[in-house]
């Protein structure tokens, strides 16, 4: 009697997903392959005027440095966001392509800007270059 009951609730769950999964089938998935990310560990950030400087791991032991314009925050639509990083993570940074090219980056940062945070300012002297005015970001990992 249970392996009855057993082999007919199988059945009944096999059928019901099979009819689901035919009606998602013809619906097509909007991120089919066409974005893609990459996230790297984040050892700092420089907070300055016009710019966000982070200092990211690359590959092995190497570390690298990467300028990001603020108003990037302020386009539509936007290039720069900022998430709040979950409490035991390390902060890490997310750089999304779509189609094979930049379409936004995201800081996933501790929210309190504390001595020993992640967060630091940079001087105001900073050499920053043309950077404000970037239009797209590449990272070397």
């Amino acid at each position: 009697m249970k392996k009855s009951l057993l082999a007919l609730l199988l059945v009944v769950g096999l059928s019901v997903g099979g009819a689901f999964a035919q009606e998602q089938a013809g619906q097509p998935n909007k991120y089919d392959g066409n974005i893609t990310y990459r996230n790297v560990v984040v050892y700092k950030v420089f907070d300055h005027k016009d710019v966000v400087i982070v200092m990211y791991a690359k590959h092995g032991k190497d570390m690298g440095q990467v300028m990001i314009p603020k108003s990037w925050m302020y386009e539509n639509p936007r290039k720069l966001t900022y998430r709040e990083l979950p409490k035991g993570l390390n902060p890490y940074m997310s750089v999304v392509e779509k189609d094979g090219e930049f379409h936004k980056v995201v800081l996933n940062l501790p929210p309190v800007r504390s001595p020993d945070s992640t967060w630091t300012v940079a001087k105001p002297y900073t050499d920053i270059g043309d950077a404000a005015s970037a239009e797209t970001l590449e990272l070397d990992y």
